[in-house]
C-alpha cells in the first residue's frame, strides 16, 4: 500500500474541536493506565498554530476531569499567573510581561490562554478550577539569577527554632546580586561565582533548608491555617463568552474595552463558597509548598551557577541537563500537588518532552525532562509531539505527513512507524530553531500531530 493511502488511513483528521476531542478520547481509552501529565510539544516557539491548538486541546481536556496546565515557564514567575486566572486583581499585559519568562507572554495565544482560564474559573468551586503553572527553572540564555529570592522566601516560611545554622546568615554568603547575574559567566567558567567558597557554603545551606522542610512537613503543613474568606467584592472577568473553546477568538476579551479590564470588577455573590479573589483558597497547604518550591529551586540554581564554573568541554551540556532535572522536579511536584483534582497538560518545546531524548547528539547521556518524568511516571506520563511545515519536500517525513493531512491530523505514533518506509528522512527546518521530527523520534512519542493549515511564520516574541 502507498505511504500516503496507509497515513490517511491510521490518521484521525481535526477538522473542529469535537474531531479532537474523539482523537484524544482514542489514545487514552488505548493506555492501560490513564496519565497524570498528558504533554503536547511544538517544534519551535512563536509560531501561532502550536498554541492555538494546546489552547483547543485544553478545552477538551477540561471537560474530561483535567485541573491544571503547566507551560515552559519560570516555575516560580507562573505563581502571578496563576493568582490572575483565579480572579485577582491585575492589569492583564502586566501579567504577560512578567508571569512569564523567556518573552513568551508576547507568544501569540497566551493572552487568549489565560483570558479565557480566567472566565472558565470565574464561577467555579476552587475543587473545580484549572490551575497555571510554569515548570521551567529560572533561567535565560543570558544567565541565571542570584538564588537570594528563593533562599530567603524557604528560609523565612521556617519557624526560628527550625531554621538550619547553615542558613542563618545568608545575606553575608550571597554578596551582591551582581556576582552572580555577570552575563560573561554564561561563556566564561573563570568570570562565574558557581565554585567559590560561598557558593559551595550556599549549596550546603539550600539542602538543609529542603530537608528540614521535609522532615518537618507533617507538623508545618497541618499548622496551616485555613485560609478565611476574603471580601465580596473581587475582580470577575466581564466578557461572557462561552468558555468552552480557549482557541475560539470570540472568547478573548478586548483589552482595549474598559469593561474587560482586571480594575473593572462586578461585586462577588456573597453567597458564593469560593472566592476567586483569594487565589490561596486553592489550597490550604499552599504557603507549604510554595516554600518547598523556592528551597527546590535555590538548589537547583546553585547547581546551575556551580555548571556555569565548569571548565569542562562538555559544560553546555551539563548546563542543559541541570535545566531539564529542574523541569522534571517541577512536572513531579505539579502532579502530586494535582492528584487528587485531576491530571495536567503540559505544553513546551517537543525536545523538552520527548522520552528517552538525548540532550546532544555526541553521544552524551543526559536526558531531557520527559525521559526523567517517564522514569518516576511510567504509564502515567502520555507525550504528544507537533509538527508542520507548509513547503514540505514529499520525499521526506513532513511531505509523506503533509500528503495524509487536510487541516491537522493525529496519527498513533506505534501505527506511524510501521507505516513508513524505514529510509525516510526528516524535511529542513522552516525557521531557525524550528526541529523537524525525524521517524527516530516517534519511539519517544505516543502521537503525533501534523499541522497543515499553518504559513509557518513566526511571531517575534523576544
Amino acid at each position: 500500500m502507498p505511504i500516503p493511502t496507509a497515513l490517511r488511513e491510521i490518521g484521525r483528521q481535526l477538522d473542529d474541536p469535537a474531531d479532537l476531542g474523539r482523537a484524544i478520547d482514542e489514545l487514552l481509552t488505548a493506555r492501560s493506565e490513564p496519565p497524570a501529565l498528558l504533554a503536547l510539544g511544538e517544534p519551535t516557539h512563536g509560531i501561532e498554530a502550536f498554541p492555538l491548538l494546546r489552547n483547543e486541546l485544553l478545552g477538551q481536556l477540561a471537560e474530561r476531569g483535567y485541573r491544571s496546565i503547566a507551560l515552559e515557564t519560570d516555575f516560580l514567575a507562573a505563581s502571578l499567573v496563576d493568582d490572575y486566572v483565579n480572579g485577582a486583581t491585575a492589569n492583564i499585559d502586566t501579567v504577560l510581561a512578567t508571569g512569564f519568562s523567556h518573552g513568551f507572554g508576547a507568544v501569540p495565544g497566551n493572552r487568549e490562554l489565560i483570558e479565557w482560564l480566567r472566565r472558565y474559573n470565574a464561577d467555579r468551586a476552587p475543587r473545580d478550577r484549572i490551575r497555571f503553572y510554569g515548570f521551567d527553572a529560572p533561567t535565560e540564555y543570558s544567565g541565571a539569577p542570584s538564588p537570594r529570592h528563593a533562599l530567603s522566601v524557604a528560609a523565612a516560611y521556617l519557624p526560628p527554632g527550625l531554621r538550619p545554622e547553615s542558613a542563618r546568615d545568608l545575606d553575608t554568603l550571597l554578596g551582591a546580586d551582581a556576582d552572580w547575574t555577570n552575563e560573561s559567566a554564561m561563556y566564561d567558567a573563570a568570570a562565574s561565582i558557581g565554585d567559590s567558597d560561598r557558593a559551595r557554603a550556599l549549596r550546603i545551606a539550600a539542602d538543609d533548608l529542603a530537608s528540614t522542610l521535609r522532615r518537618a512537613a507533617p507538623a508545618l503543613r497541618s499548622a496551616a491555617p485555613a485560609n478565611s474568606a476574603a471580601p465580596a467584592n473581587s475582580a470577575a472577568p466581564a466578557n461572557s463568552a462561552d468558555p468552552a473553546d480557549p482557541a475560539d477568538p470570540a472568547n478573548s476579551a478586548d483589552p482595549a474595552d474598559p469593561a474587560n479590564s482586571a480594575d473593572s470588577a462586578d461585586p462577588a455573590d456573597p453567597a458564593d463558597s469560593a472566592d476567586p479573589a483569594n487565589p490561596a483558597d486553592l489550597d490550604d497547604r499552599a504557603d507549604y509548598d510554595r516554600a518547598l518550591a523556592h528551597a527546590r529551586t535555590a538548589q537547583g540554581l546553585l547547581r546551575y551557577h556551580a555548571a556555569m564554573a565548569s571548565p569542562g568541554t562538555d559544560r553546555v551540556e551539563i548546563l542543559l541537563s541541570v535545566r531539564a532535572e529542574m523541569m522534571a522536579e517541577n512536572l513531579l511536584a505539579i502532579a502530586a500537588r494535582e492528584q487528587r483534582r485531576g491530571p495536567s497538560l503540559v505544553f513546551a518545546h517537543n525536545a523538552h518532552l520527548q522520552r528517552a531524548q538525548p540532550l546532544s547528539d555526541n553521544g552524551g547521556s543526559w536526558a531531557n525532562a520527559g525521559a526523567l518524568v517517564e522514569l518516576a511516571l511510567g504509564e502515567r506520563y502520555m507525550f504528544i509531539a507537533t509538527d508542520a511545515n507548509p513547503h514540505s519536500d514529499p520525499s521526506t517525513f513532513q511531505g509523506a505527513l503533509a500528503a495524509a493531512t487536510t487541516r491537522r491530523a493525529l496519527f498513533p505514533a506505534p501505527a506511524l512507524r510501521a507505516a513508513l518506509d524505514p529510509a525516510i528522512g526528516a524535511g529542513e527546518p522552516i525557521v531557525p530553531g524550528h526541529f523537524p521530527l525525524s521517524p527516530a523520534e516517534l519511539t519517544g512519542a505516543d502521537a503525533v500531530i501534523f499541522v497543515a493549515d499553518t504559513d509557518g511564520k513566526r511571531h517575534q516574541y523576544w
